[in-house]
């Protein structure tokens, strides 16, 4: 028993280490530009979503059931190729506000936030592989900063919040990146 936990221990590390399972980052060619939907994997009805304006929960970012004409549901990939990741910015044609990138705001103890300025801490999110199904490829979305991974419960300030968090097989981590356009 203590032989297959070690073995199975090592397995993981070595994922890890190596990028996860698959086929570890993608290239900037992959979704450079794209418009997408970020779809849990494994709920393939949920996709990440701005919240409508609450003064409560002004720019929270939560899930949501995914709607194919919900333009609050559709996010631009933007890659940096000197970091190597993304930033992940709001796609809504003819809004009045400035763009805001998907951020993980260190003071927040784990949320994620929206912010105008792509340059602040924490708006860089790198792929990790972790398969694929017909909607398109899943990944761990992890943030270049911080370490952590985008995930997604259910409670919190809305019914299915969006936090980032450190790594856990156990956790909602994968996302589906479902390409909808081009920009």
């Amino acid at each position: 028993m203590k032989k297959a936990k070690l073995i199975l221990s090592t397995i993981v590390l070595t994922s890890l280490s190596s990028g996860f399972l698959g086929s570890g980052t993608v290239d900037a060619s992959a979704y450079n530009n794209k418009v997408v939907s970020l779809r849990a994997a494994s709920d393939t009805t949920l996709t990440v979503s701005r919240i409508p304006y609450n003064p409560i929960l002004y720019f929270e970012i939560g899930m949501e059931n995914y709607n194919q004409s919900d333009s609050t549901q559709r996010w631009v990939m933007e890659y940096n190729a000197n970091a190597g990741g993304y930033y992940i910015r709001e796609q809504i044609p003819g809004s009045v506000y400035p763009t805001q990138y998907i951020w993980r705001d260190s003071r927040g103890g784990g949320f994620v936030d929206f912010s105008s300025n792509r340059e602040n801490v924490g708006t860089l999110w790198k792929l990790h592989s972790a398969g694929q199904n017909s909607l398109g490829n899943i990944f761990f979305i992890e943030n270049m900063s911080s370490g952590t991974y985008l995930n997604w419960s259910r409670g919190g300030h809305t019914d299915l919040g969006v936090f980032s968090t450190a790594f856990d097989w156990n956790r909602e981590q994968r996302f589906i990146v479902q390409v909808e356009g081009e920009v």
